[in-house]
């Protein structure tokens, strides 16, 4: 009898809880969460697609400035000086001419003037109106019709041709890079602090168009909480301490420039290679448990609902999980010039996850600003 009074006594004291803990239904607020949770994926569609277009754009142009053909390259004249092609020479007016000719210009013609005989023996010489010349130029001054002659022939020097080679190899060099990024790692329910660095090099390719790659190393700590499908469940939350490899791919474009600074933009798509994950899983939920409480002398049953966490910790091989392209890169930098070929950078940058990263599937984003010194 006493058995069966007990288990009333514990459907009672659980069907009160559960009539407390009911929620009435408000009209309209199924609807309500369809359209925020509608609203939400078209938003992350949307953002997705955005991120690719620019991508696609900046390939686009860049592809189209690489195989259009350059018709301002300021190193024609150099290039076919080193092809060995012939050029026409421009004939001077200013002809140099014998002092004693001059003379026997000016003089009349019924006294002949004879020349030694080291100068017949010369061959015979331009003659030149003089009397259509009023100006005569310095011997210092060139004349306005020998320009094009004078930059053939400065094209066509080998110490020029080799000074100048050398000073566009140096410009069109690859370009090593040092630089060090603080920034956060985000998910959709927590942020979080991140940093990285490491070693970049520049590709030129054409005009203000270069690649950029390089290896970066990058430690953060990402948390991210999901709602428990337990009945009795509250949530489920994942923490993680991710060191991986980031190997870039960037192409940069270098719109504006000027003296000693220049702006440019960068997108591209990032390779991911975890060197080490650690991570914790920490469970919520409620349970009904039983209670001995003493109440005017006398001992009572009551119930409770509780809430219980289980920590479980769990680890990852090194090198195990490795995401090809999976990430977005988009940067805005800035390049100052410092001395001789040091230059200093500023690149606020977004890194946009394409899928789910590391052994548990996280999807985060980073951001932040590179802070880099290139020579």
């Amino acid at each position: 009898m006493e058995h069966w009074k007990k288990n009333n006594q514990i459907e009672d004291s659980i069907r009160e809880l559960l009539d407390e803990r009911e929620e009435s239904y408000i009209p309209g607020a199924w609807e309500a969460f369809v359209h925020h949770r509608d609203r939400r994926r078209k938003k992350r569609y949307l953002k997705f697609v955005t991120t690719a277009a620019a991508f696609f754009l900046i390939l686009f142009v860049g592809f189209h400035f690489l195989f259009s053909p350059d018709s301002h390259s300021p190193y024609t004249t150099i290039e076919r000086a080193m092809d060995g092609e012939q050029r026409p020479v421009v004939e001077s007016p200013m002809v140099e001419q014998p002092v004693m000719e001059q003379l026997a210009v000016l003089s009349p013609p019924t006294q002949p003037m004879k020349l030694p005989e080291s100068d017949t023996k010369r061959p015979p010489t331009k003659r030149v109106d003089t009397t259509q010349q009023t100006v005569i130029p310095k011997k210092d001054q060139k004349p306005i019709t020998e320009k094009k002659q004078t930059l053939a022939d400065e094209s066509s020097d080998p110490w020029l041709v080799k000074n100048n080679e050398k000073q566009r190899t140096t410009r069109e060099r690859i370009r090593l890079g040092i630089h060090f990024s603080p920034g956060i790692a985000t998910t959709s329910s927590a942020t979080s602090f991140a940093i990285a660095g490491g070693i970049t090099a520049d590709i030129p390719i054409s005009g203000s168009f270069s690649l950029s790659t390089g290896i970066l190393a990058e430690h953060q700590h990402v948390s991210m909480t999901q709602a428990s499908r337990e009945s009795m469940g509250i949530d489920y939350r994942t923490s993680g301490d991710l060191t991986a490899i980031d190997v870039p791919l960037n192409l940069t474009w270098k719109f504006y420039s000027e003296k000693n600074r220049s702006f440019y933009i960068s997108g591209g798509v990032s390779s991911i290679l975890f060197i080490q994950q650690e991570y914790q899983m920490i469970d919520r939920k409620q349970e009904l448990v039983e209670l001995v409480k003493e109440h005017n002398g006398k001992q009572e049953i009551v119930y409770e609902v509780i809430t219980k966490e289980s920590v479980t910790a769990e680890s990852s091989p090194p090198f195990d999980n490795f995401h090809p392209f999976g990430r977005i890169n988009l940067t805005l930098g800035m390049e100052q010039r410092l001395t001789g070929r040091f230059y200093y950078h500023v690149e606020p940058y977004v890194k946009i996850p394409i899928t789910e990263l590391g052994t548990k599937d996280m999807r985060f984003m980073g951001a932040g600003i590179n802070f880099k010194v290139s020579f």
